[in-house]
C-alpha cells in the first residue's frame, strides 16, 4: 500500500467517536480509505457513529498507521464482551472502480493492535459469537448512510457490488 498524505484545516481527530471538523482530502484516493469523508448539504458525514442492533453495536474505527501503510478498521462491542477491533480492505473488481468488502481479521483487544501476528493478539470466540459478529459486520457495510461518506464507497464512479467475504481465519474460534 502506498503512503496516505491528508490535507485538512484542522487536525483530523481519533476516529473512535470524533470527527474531523472540516472534510478531508486524500492525495491518493484508492489507499485513502477513510479519510475520504465528504461533506453534503453543509454538513459533514459521520461514518464513525456506532450501529446498535441486537446482537451488539458495531461502527467504523478509522484508518490506522501500520507497517505496511494504512490499516482500515472497525469494532464491534457484544453485550458480554468489551470492544473488539478488525481490519477491512477493498476487493476491486476486474474493471478496477467498482468492488466488494474482505474482512481480514478480527478479534483484537486495541484498534493499535490490528494486524499483529503474534499468537494471542486475538481473542478466540465461541461459534455462536461468530455468527452475531459477522451479522454485525454484514448490517455495517449494508448501512448506505454508514458507508456514503468513506472511500472506497464514495469514489465517483465506483459502485459497490455489495460482496462482504469473510476471509479464512478472520476470526479466532474455539474448537472444544
Amino acid at each position: 500500500m502506498s503512503a496516505l498524505s491528508l490535507a485538512a484545516a484542522e487536525p483530523l481527530n481519533d476516529a473512535e467517536g470524533a470527527v474531523a471538523e472540516y472534510p478531508v482530502q486524500a492525495t491518493d484516493e484508492r489507499n485513502a480509505g477513510l479519510a475520504g469523508m465528504t461533506a453534503r448539504g453543509g454538513d459533514l458525514m459521520r461514518p464513525f457513529e456506532p450501529l446498535t442492533c441486537p446482537e451488539g453495536t458495531v461502527a467504523f474505527a478509522g484508518t490506522v498507521r501500520a507497517d505496511d501503510g494504512g490499516v482500515d478498521e472497525f469494532w464491534v462491542e457484544l453485550a458480554d464482551r468489551p470492544r473488539m477491533y478488525g481490519e477491512w480492505r477493498t476487493k476491486w473488481a476486474p474493471n478496477e472502480n467498482d468492488f466488494d468488502i474482505e474482512i481480514v481479521t478480527f478479534g483484537y483487544g486495541s484498534k493499535y493492535n490490528v494486524g499483529n501476528t503474534f499468537p494471542g493478539a486475538r481473542n478466540v470466540f465461541k461459534a455462536h459469537e461468530e455468527v452475531k459478529i459477522s451479522n454485525l459486520v454484514k448490517d455495517l457495510f449494508m448501512d448506505r448512510e454508514r458507508r456514503s461518506g468513506l472511500v472506497p464507497f464514495s469514489i465517483k464512479g465506483s459502485i459497490f457490488l455489495g460482496g462482504i467475504f469473510f476471509l479464512p481465519g478472520w476470526i479466532e474460534i474455539n474448537s472444544s
